[in-house]
C-alpha cells in the first residue's frame, strides 16, 4: 500500500475524507484491487499516518490544516506524480478538491490522457466551485440530502456540463466510510461491486 507521500505509478488512485488514511479506508481500496502496488491513497493531512475515528473531532483537525483550500495543494501535488493511466476516486472534502484540480488540468504536470476518468462521491463542497467544468471523464455520486445547503440546486447548476455524469442516490452522506454515521453497508457492496466492473474494464 502507498501512502501519499512515497513516489509510485498506481493506476488507481484514491482521495479520502476528512477522516483521513483510516483502516477504514484502507480497508476499501483493498476491496478495489488484488496487487496493492496498483492503488496510491491520499488524504488531507502533511501526515499521512494521521487518521481520526470520530467526525467532530476529525472536522476540527481538518479545518485547522487548511481546509478544502489546502487539501486542492495536495492533491495537485499528487496529480502531478502521474505519468500512467489512472482512475481518480474521491469521497466528500477529497472529491471536491479533485474537481477543482481537473477543472484546470492545464496547471499539472501531467499529460491529459494519463487521467483514466473521476469518480466522486458525496462531494458536498463542490458547492463552492459549481462555475468549474471537469476536463476529464466525471462521475458525482450525490447523497439524497445534505442538511447544510440546497443539493437540488446544486445538482441544477452542474447539470448540462461537459464530461459530467451526475447520479443522486437514496443514500445519507459517508455511506462509503464504515466510520460516518452516513455508512450504509448494502450501498458500499453495491458501489465496491460497481468499482470493481468499472477497474476490470480499464
Amino acid at each position: 500500500m502507498e501512502s501519499d507521500n512515497i513516489k509510485a505509478q498506481p493506476r488507481i488512485m484514491l482521495f479520502s475524507d476528512i477522516f483521513g488514511i483510516s483502516d477504514a479506508f484502507v480497508e476499501l481500496a483493498g476491496h478495489l484491487a488484488e496487487d496493492q502496488s496498483l492503488v496510491k491513497l491520499v488524504g488531507p493531512y502533511a501526515d499521512p499516518t494521521l487518521s481520526f475515528y470520530d467526525e467532530d473531532v476529525a472536522y476540527k483537525a481538518f479545518v485547522r490544516a487548511g481546509g478544502v483550500e489546502s487539501y486542492i495543494e495536495r492533491v495537485e501535488l499528487a496529480l502531478n506524480g502521474i505519468d500512467s493511466p489512472t482512475l481518480l476516486i474521491g469521497f466528500s472534502a477529497g472529491a471536491a478538491a479533485i474537481w477543482n484540480a481537473v477543472s484546470d488540468i492545464s496547471k499539472l504536470k501531467v499529460c491529459d490522457n494519463h487521467f483514466l476518468g473521476f469518480i466522486g462521491f458525496y462531494p458536498g463542497q463542490i458547492r463552492h466551485y459549481l462555475s468549474f467544468t471537469p476536463e476529464v471523464e466525471t462521475r458525482l455520486y450525490f447523497p439524497a440530502y445534505e442538511p447544510h445547503f440546497d443539493l437540488e440546486e446544486v445538482i441544477k447548476q452542474l447539470t448540462g456540463k461537459k464530461r459530467l455524469k451526475i447520479d443522486k442516490t437514496p443514500y445519507a452522506h459517508g455511506f462509503m466510510n464504515k466510520l460516518s454515521n452516513g455508512y450504509d453497508n448494502q450501498a458500499y457492496q453495491a458501489f465496491l461491486q460497481q468499482l470493481r466492473k468499472k477497474l476490470n474494464r480499464i
